[in-house]
């Protein structure tokens, strides 16, 4: 990936749901692509309340997601889910 970077708009997902979780998947995601960046990440698969809790509360992954996000090692936060409603309140946390 180093030597394409600049050619690609680069995603990655996590289903990890806390924030630690999802910061070391980050982490290890940037150093097995070679990057230093990803212009997507998201927290994939929102599947019922449960996980829309874990991923929102001040320890889930969405803070996580919002501290990369402000240090510049992703440009956007996503979110992935089969539940309309779900993606609808996640959407207002991000």
């Amino acid at each position: 990936m180093p030597r394409e970077r600049n050619r690609f708009f680069l995603g990655c997902k996590t289903m990890e749901r806390t924030k630690e979780g999802a910061w070391n998947e980050l982490r290890q995601s940037l150093q097995r692509l070679q990057t230093d960046h990803f212009d997507l990440y998201q927290c994939h698969a929102i599947s019922n309340e449960e996980e829309y809790r874990q991923v929102t509360a001040p320890d889930g992954a969405l803070a996580g997601l919002r501290k990369a996000r402000d240090e510049g090692i992703i440009g956007h936060i996503g979110v992935t889910s089969h539940s309309l409603d779900l993606l609808e309140k996640v959407r207002k946390n991000v």
